[in-house]
């Protein structure tokens, strides 16, 4: 990419930040979203997500094993495995949603 910038480029750009957020509230939310890391090294979400990951892998395996052995028990393991996947992949896409406050806009008061 590029260097990164110099202690006094860092400085004139937080300057001309701040002014830009007093400016407007929507542009100072979207700043904000934007220096903050999407997912910290160990979030619940990261884990949450390999867990999902692990488990939509394992279902796929039993899946592919219920199918070439026609076994009841695979079956019921398949089973048993997609319901926990489905779990999980909710739990994840609602705490997803909750992080990324896809709920309706809220109206500043006027000052």
């Amino acid at each position: 990419m590029g260097e990164a910038l110099s202690p006094r480029e860092q400085f004139v750009l937080a300057v001309i930040e701040e002014n830009l957020r007093a400016d407007d509230a929507v542009l100072d939310r979207r700043l904000a979203r934007m220096r903050r890391h999407p997912l910290p090294p160990w979030s619940p979400l990261r884990e949450l997500c390999c867990a999902v990951c692990v488990l939509g892998a394992s279902s796929v395996a039993l899946l592919a094993a219920a199918i070439a052995t026609s076994s009841a028990t695979v079956a019921s393991a398949f089973a048993a495995v997609s319901a926990l996947t489905l779990a999980a992949l909710r739990r994840l896409v609602c705490r997803w949603a909750r992080q990324r406050g896809t709920g309706p806009p809220q109206q500043e008061p006027p000052e």
